[in-house]
Order: structure tokens, then C-alpha cells, then sequence
């Protein structure tokens, strides 16, 4: 950068000229920092760092549309980096705010869940042609909750990740339609000679079910090995992500009401609280927040519950902690056997199988005691299996490695779902200066990944001229790869995971576990490291028309297991129900100008765009008939604007935004009183609605001042907020009319409340308007 503006010293401003280097780096400010913040940069380093116009010339705005599989753009991507032509496969979701949006590019109505075919959703089937279709896609969509992601990573170190597909989704997907949707993937994938190396996700019920499937993970043994039981053969590896796996065994381990017995023994936090209080926290770097149960996904806490120091500090100072030790020693083989950088395949697997006979040997005899059941004295199921997975998949990528000699790295810390979860963070991130909005739409999720993409590959192609701080990840690894990969041939595998079985189990014996008898039995001896005893009974379902040659359906008609409820706008309804009681006049099927324009609107406040062009199906402009008969051209994005109003709040918080729905399937809160003849019981300090005949109020209940009576202090309505009036307004209020509650009330001076809650307040509010009519 010196350079440059020694060189550019002398030139006038028109002239100047900046290495590619500084305009890639430059471009990384802009993006990262905002606008302001690169405006000023500029105002003050004048000849030093290029104009926001040169910059704006460098992006490339790639059309992401919903949905379609970005294979052709990853082909460019991997050419254009001298990759080869070799991915990993991650999928992973998470939470969006619901907010609908239109995209002009590809005159498409975006934020609603699509009818999917072979696991993907249907191409153009939300498709804005005009204001009678945006308005029956409001009333029959259902509106997506969930942004999901399926990433494809290089599996060479430091190479970045690449988006190849995003869509909104409900949740409500099975196990087959992932196995569909892999399916279609590899069929794709060969059109344009890109091999699919394998498929991870984050724990996921459903594709851990299509995993087990697809891989034969199941009770049977194989005739080479008795503790293997998967097909040997090198397709269909799937892998759990590490990150996630560590996550789930500290929580188990920090769960007070759960005890993991091991033998004579028990894995416990308390032991780690014990440390955390008798010994200075120089020693062992931990604290109470480490141990915090509702922050689950905190994987800087699990790095320092599994530090080396902290296990041999527990022998020295906390008695009877042999438990919580052998327990630290089983996930820090798990994470280790993945995420470090610096150990051979031969130390990966004696880690990992290590582990799983472990885990083996200490279920059996938990599932063969009287006191103590699999369930609530031993790992989760879910967490369990991963494991399971990961140690039968690294098998199968060595014995790739080796055969295939792939033209790729060893890089097992790539084999995650973290890059899922990195394209998260930086959508989030990717905010303009003072802004603290972390959440984001479908929509808004869809025009931020260029823009990631871009910041990616400048970190990637200047990561050996400039500083990146935050690039470095121990999600995606620790330490460097100073050793030579020499993959071990089936004999050695053999025997390197027989030594993690002895070693096993004379852990198994010091805690208890295992009983020096066993040894002369070599049938109990099997049994007790065999896999849990369970099998699959679904089998995936075949795709509708492998030999495709679109990945998306041309048929668009609507499946019969997707179900839409209609949205709750009262002017949809009104058009719902015109709709089906009157037929079209011969006059409006006649009158071109105005035949798909909306019928039985308000006078509406919108201003009248003027168009030259002629409005088409794919313009941005759409017209529409007010009820006194005057038309309008308006924007499609403000008709969307207009229709949506049902938009989900999500906490900044990441520990409450992570949380699932708890009454997900249910149309309203466990709260509502659903019986008119069991009238609520208030509870003092509690928030209610209150019905009244021209509309409800929410108010907090003071006192009980007689029989079936009460004293509120109501709020003050304004547009979606509460606030309390200057005037108290305390009212006294008969039983019979307190109809919701209790309601969890978000603020303190300006209040809110959950959508789900004012949702669930309209739907009782009319039923009960009704019956009092």
C-alpha cells in the first residue's frame, strides 16, 4: 500500500492506478466495515486505496435464486481456484424472521415453503406473473421458518466453502426426502464431473436415520471384522459433525439430572465445580460460565473442560473423580480424532475406536444393571450414534485415500457441518457500522451470500499478503499437519483398533466396568463391544425419475403431503371467500386491461408509479383495482410489503434464538383456555388478555377484589407495541372476560408480545365475539 501511493503520488485522481492485491483487500474493508467506515477511510488515505466506484466494478453479482443447485457455478469455482474436482457435502438450518419478500430478478415471491420433488424444491413454483397470483400465494403459502443450507467444501486445508444451495423450509421433512435429495445431488454432480466425496450434518434425527440407511450402519457384522458393522465398501460416507458431537457430551456431562454411572464411579460436573473453587484459576483457565447448562452450544468451554492440565489437576485434587476423568478422556479422543491437524490416520483411529469400545463396553454393562438404565445413566442415543458414524466413516476415507489416491488432503476437520455454520455467522455479521440487527429473512439471507462468497475468497487468495485475525477457526482444525499421511493397509486398521480395544478395556477395569472373568469368555467379551442391538425397519424410498435431466419438477402441482393454512389477513379472506361464492362476470373475464388485477381493496395510500414499458409477467410492476374502482401501478415488492403481516420476531440472543419451538405443531400457546366452560384462573402479576366489545386489551392483574372479580392495570395499544398511559387505568374486571393468558410480556418500556400469542389472542377474541352475538 506504501507503494502504491508513492507511485500514485504524482498522478491526478483519474490516473491512478492500484495493484489487483489492494483493490481485493480494499473491497474486503467495504464489505466487512460498510460504507461510512470505507468513505472515511477514503477521505483520508486520498492515492492510497481506491474509489467505492473501482470497487463496485470488482463485484460480480451472481443470481442466487431459491432453491436451484449451484453445481455449474461451483464447477467455475473449483476451475477458477485450480481445485480438484472433489467435495464435501454439509446440510444445516437455522432460524429466519418469516419476513416475505420479492425478488426482481427472478420475478419470484420468496420466504414461503416450497412443495419439494425428489428432496428439493420445485423450480419458479412461487412465481410473482401477476397481483392475483401474489395474492393467492399469501393465502395458500406457508411461510418458511427455517433458512436451510447445503454447503460443498474442497477437502483441501484453508480452501473456502462454497454455497450450493439455500431454501426455506418448515422442518417438517423426512429421512427420504434427504435421501432423495443426495440422490438427485449425485446425479447432478456427474453432469458436470464433480464427485460427491460424502454428506455430514450437525446430529440432525432425520439425516442421521438417511445416514444409517444409506451406509448400512445397522447391528449386522461384517465377515472381515466383527466389530465393524458397515459395508466396507468406499461410497456413501457420511460423518456427524465433531463440533456438534463435543457440544452434546459436555451438556450431558453438565446435566443435573442425569448421572453417569461408570462401574464404581460417577462422571460429573460437580467434580469440575469442586476444581473450579479449590484450585487458583491459573492452573486450569475454567470458570462457573464454563459450566453453564443453557449455553449448549459453546464450544470454546468444551476445549477448556477437555485440556490435558484440567484432567490431571482432577487426579491430584478432587477425589473420586475417576469417572469424570475417564469421561473427559472419551471426548477428547472423539474431538481429537477429527479436528487436530497433527496426528497420522493410525492415531486418528486408535482415538476414535478407542471411544466407541468404550462406550460399548460401559453401555452393556449399563443396560445389564439393576439400578441404572441406557436412557438416564449413559450418553444420549443421538450422541452415541455420531459416534458411531464418525468411527466407521474414517475407516472408509482411509481406505479411499489409499486406493483412489485422491488429489486431495487428508483433512478430516473438514468433513463437518461447520461450514454451514460459518455461513451463518457471517450472514449475521454482515451488517453496516452501529448496526446490531443479527437476524435476517430468507430473502435478505439470499442477497448476502454473494457478498460472503466475495469476502471468502479474498480472505483465501491474500491470505500470504495481508493479516485476516478472525480467519482462523479451531472448529476447522488445531495446529498444522507436520506429518507425513502414510494410510495403514486393512491389517494394520486391524490391529491399531485391536489396541484401542485392550486399552478399552483396561479402563473398563479400573472404574469397574469390566471384570477380569470376562476375559476367558470371548463370546461376552464380543457381545459387550458389539453395536447397540436395533435395526431399521424403513427403506428409503427410489427417486420419482432418476435419469432426469433438470433437478427440478416441471409438474407443478401440489403434493398431497403439503398442507397450507390460510393466512390470517383479513383482506385475503375476504378475497377467499368472494372467490368462491361468485363466479367472474363474462364483463371482468373481457376487460384485458384489469384481468388479473386485485378485487375488494381499500382505497389504498400508494403512490401511482408511472411505467413507459408495458406490464408483462416478469415486470417488477403489477396493477391493481382499489374498491372505488380506481387503478393503480405499484411495485410487486410493495404489494408483498402490503400482504405480509405476520412477520416472526427472533431474540438477538443467540442462547434464545437457537431454541426450538416447544408447542411447534400447535396453533396456539399451552396457555389459551380452549373450553369456555373452565374459565382461566388469574394469578396475581400475571399479564391477560380481556375481552371487550369493541376489541381486547392486555392488562396485569393487581388484585382479587371479590368473588370471580378482579383489578387490572391495563396497557396502552400502540400499533404493535404496549405501553403503560400516563394515567393508570384500573378497572375491575369479571372472570367470564379474561380469556388468555398468562402472557409472557418481551420489554420493559415499550412491550411486545410473541406473534404466536397475538395470533392466538385474535383467533379467541372472534370465537368468543361470535358467541356473544
Amino acid at each position: 500500500m506504501l507503494d502504491t501511493a508513492a507511485a500514485n503520488a504524482s498522478k491526478t485522481k483519474s490516473k491512478n492506478r492500484f495493484d489487483e492485491s489492494v483493490k481485493k483487500f480494499c473491497l474486503y474493508l467495504f464489505l466487512i466495515g460498510g460504507r461510512m467506515l470505507y468513505e472515511t477511510l477514503y477521505a483520508n488515505l486520498k492515492n492510497v486505496i481506491p474509489s467505492i466506484t473501482t470497487l463496485h466494478r470488482s463485484i460480480t453479482n451472481s443470481n442466487i435464486q431459491e432453491g436451484e443447485l449451484r453445481f455449474a457455478d461451483l464447477r467455475r469455482f473449483l476451475d477458477s481456484r485450480g481445485l480438484p474436482s472433489v467435495v464435501w457435502i454439509s446440510e444445516d438450518a437455522t432460524k429466519i424472521t418469516g419476513k416475505i419478500g420479492y425478488s426482481s430478478h427472478n420475478n419470484l415471491v420468496v420466504g414461503f415453503v416450497i412443495p419439494q420433488h425428489n428432496g428439493l424444491p420445485r423450480e419458479n413454483y412461487f412465481e410473482a406473473t401477476s397481483a392475483r397470483r401474489i395474492q393467492q400465494i399469501f393465502v395458500e403459502g406457508e411461510r418458511a421458518q427455517y433458512g436451510y443450507a447445503i454447503m460443498a467444501q474442497c477437502p483441501i486445508d484453508k480452501t473456502p466453502s462454497f454455497c450450493l444451495n439455500i431454501f426455506g423450509t418448515n422442518n417438517k421433512f423426512t429421512h427420504n426426502d434427504v435421501i432423495q435429495r443426495w440422490e438427485q445431488m449425485k446425479v447432478s454432480a456427474r453432469r458436470y464431473n464433480i464427485e460427491l466425496l460424502g454428506f455430514s450434518s450437525d446430529g440432525d434425527t432425520r439425516l442421521l436415520k438417511a445416514m444409517r440407511l444409506t451406509t448400512k450402519l445397522s447391528n449386522q457384522v461384517t465377515e472381515k471384522w466383527k466389530w465393524f458393522h458397515m459395508p466396507l465398501d468406499t461410497g456413501n460416507i457420511c460423518t456427524q459433525d465433531t463440533v456438534h458431537i463435543g457440544t452434546k457430551l459436555k451438556t450431558r456431562l453438565i446435566n443435573q439430572k442425569v448421572t453417569l454411572a461408570l462401574g464404581n464411579f460417577i462422571a460429573s460436573s460437580d467434580h469440575l465445580k469442586t476444581l473450579i473453587e479449590t484450585v487458583s484459576k491459573d492452573k486450569h483457565l475454567l470458570t462457573l460460565g464454563d459450566l453453564n447448562s443453557q449455553d449448549k452450544m459453546n464450544f470454546r468451554s468444551v476445549e477448556k473442560i477437555i485440556a490435558p492440565k484440567v484432567s490431571e489437576l482432577l487426579k491430584k485434587s478432587v477425589p473420586n473423580s475417576e469417572g469424570t476423568v475417564a469421561y473427559l478422556k472419551i471426548l477428547r479422543s472423539v474431538l481429537d480424532a477429527f479436528l487436530r491437524k497433527d496426528l497420522s490416520p493410525v492415531r486418528r483411529l486408535q482415538l476414535i475406536w478407542y471411544a466407541v469400545f468404550f462406550l460399548r463396553i460401559w453401555r452393556s454393562w449399563v443396560r445389564n444393571s439393576e439400578s441404572y438404565t441406557v436412557t438416564e445413566n449413559f450418553i444420549t442415543l443421538n450422541a452415541y450414534l455420531c459416534i458411531e458414524m464418525n468411527a466407521h466413516a474414517l475407516i472408509k476415507i482411509i481406505r479411499k485415500f489409499r486406493e483412489e489416491k485422491l488429489d486431495t488432503d487428508f483433512a478430516t476437520w473438514l468433513f463437518s457441518s461447520q461450514p454451514c455454520e460459518q455461513i451463518f455467522r457471517a450472514t449475521r455479521s454482515l451488517t453496516s457500522t452501529y448496526s446490531t440487527i443479527v437476524n435476517f429473512s430468507l430473502m435478505e439471507m439470499l442477497n448476502r451470500i454473494n457478498k460472503i462468497e466475495t469476502i471468502v475468497s479474498i480472505m483465501s487468495d491474500l491470505r500470504d499478503t495481508f493479516v485476516f485475525p478472525r480467519e482462523g477457526s479451531s472448529r476447522m482444525g488445531t495446529a498444522h499437519n507436520s506429518i507425513g499421511i502414510v494410510f495403514p493397509c486393512d491389517e494394520e486398521i486391524e490391529s491399531v483398533c485391536m489396541t484401542a480395544l485392550q486399552e478399552a478395556i483396561n479402563d473398563c477395569k479400573l472404574l469397574g466396568i469390566y471384570n477380569d472373568r470376562d476375559n476367558d469368555d470371548t463370546q461376552n467379551l464380543w457381545e459387550q463391544i458389539m453395536i447397540f442391538d436395533g435395526s431399521i425397519d424403513s427403506q428409503p424410498y427410489k427417486l420419482q425419475d432418476p435419469d432426469a435431466l433438470d433437478y427440478h419438477c416441471v409438474d407443478l402441482n401440489l403434493s398431497e403431503e403439503f398442507s397450507y393454512e390460510p393466512a390470517t389477513n383479513d383482506v385475503l379472506r375476504q378475497f377467499v371467500d368472494q372467490q368462491d361464492d361468485s363466479e367472474t362476470s363474462e364483463d371482468q373475464e373481457q376487460d384485458d386491461d384489469h384481468s388479473d388485477s386485485l378485487i375488494n381493496f381499500q382505497d389504498l395510500n400508494f403512490a401511482d408509479v408511472p411505467v413507459e414499458e408495458p406490464i408483462h409477467e416478469r415486470s417488477p410492476y403489477v396493477k391493481i383495482k382499489c374498491q372505488n374502482g380506481q387503478i393503480k401501478t405499484i411495485r410487486k415488492k410493495t404489494l408483498c410489503w402490503f400482504l405480509d403481516d405476520n412477520v416472526k420476531r427472533l431474540s438477538s440472543d443467540r442462547l434464545l434464538r437457537v431454541r426450538a419451538d416447544q408447542n411447534y405443531n400447535s396453533r396456539s400457546p399451552r396457555t389459551e383456555s380452549t373450553s369456555e366452560t373452565h374459565p382461566l384462573k388469574p394469578v396475581l402479576e400475571s399479564y391477560y388478555a380481556v375481552y371487550y366489545s369493541e376489541s381486547w386489551y392486555i392488562g396485569r392483574v393487581i388484585t382479587q377484589s371479590e368473588d370471580k372479580c378482579y383489578k387490572i392495570k391495563f396497557l396502552q395499544s400502540q400499533l404493535n407495541t404496549f405501553i403503560w398511559p400516563k394515567d393508570d387505568d384500573v378497572q375491575t374486571v369479571d372472570q367470564q372476560y379474561i380469556f388468555f393468558g398468562p402472557i409472557k410480556m418481551i420489554g420493559t418500556n415499550n412491550m411486545t408480545i410473541s406473534e404466536e400469542n397475538r395470533n392466538a389472542i385474535k383467533r379467541k377474541y372472534k370465537s368468543i365475539k361470535k358467541m356473544y352475538k
